[in-house]
């Protein structure tokens, strides 16, 4: 069974229900062994679906689905780490839209202040061999690498964001772009792949 954490320790397991029944959290029944670690305030307008064989770790004051957005069905949210030693953090008053899913077989951190656009969705793994001779095996090399994005980036509509992505901070991603490099700070990067179309200065 997952473990759920609050930063403030809450002695009774009905204490913590209330609080998930209250703000909407919705998690799936194939949870495996994990750690979920959850402040006291956090916002929910769209339900978040947790799968966690690793470690999930919400900080304070981020914000979970937004009633304006667009949104595709509920705007369900999805946040898994797919493996035992996989880690996801999104860092204190971070705003996610709807419909992200946020997939992880190795590590993904999210900054502070960070904006998310609806439909975005951040992979740090291929989960699928290249090789197409291994990919009906039960196990298959499978490529994965770290992905940070730093504080105040914002990430637009429908972008995706694939293994080995450093977004430093301050920077934005176009709507619909592609990312799979190193973007640097005080950026703008479009397209696919994300390439830099300027520089973002601090008067703008």
């Amino acid at each position: 069974m997952t473990k759920l954490l609050l930063k403030k320790i809450i002695k009774k397991n009905n204490q913590i229900k209330k609080i998930l029944y209250k703000l909407n959290f919705k998690f799936q029944n194939y949870i495996q062994d994990g750690i979920v670690v959850l402040p006291i305030k956090f916002n929910i307008d769209s339900p978040v679906s947790i799968f966690c064989k690793g470690e999930i770790k919400i900080h304070e004051n981020v914000c979970f689905g937004h009633n304006l957005s667009p949104k595709i069905g509920n705007g369900l949210i999805q946040l898994q780490t797919r493996k035992i030693d996989a880690k996801i953090e999104i860092g204190e008053k971070s705003k996610l839209s709807n419909n992200i899913s946020i997939i992880s077989n190795n590590s993904i951190k999210i900054g502070k202040n960070v904006l998310l656009g609806d439909n975005v969705s951040i992979f740090d793994s291929d989960f699928h061999s290249k090789n197409y001779l291994d990919r009906s095996k039960p196990k298959n090399k499978i490529e994965s690498k770290e992905i940070v994005i730093e504080d105040n980036v914002l990430i637009g509509s429908k972008v995706i964001i694939l293994k080995g992505t450093v977004i430093e901070e301050n920077s934005i991603i176009g709507a619909g772009s592609v990312v799979c490099g190193y973007i640097p700070k005080d950026v703008i990067a479009v397209g696919v792949p994300a390439k830099v179309i300027k520089s973002i200065s601090k008067n703008e």
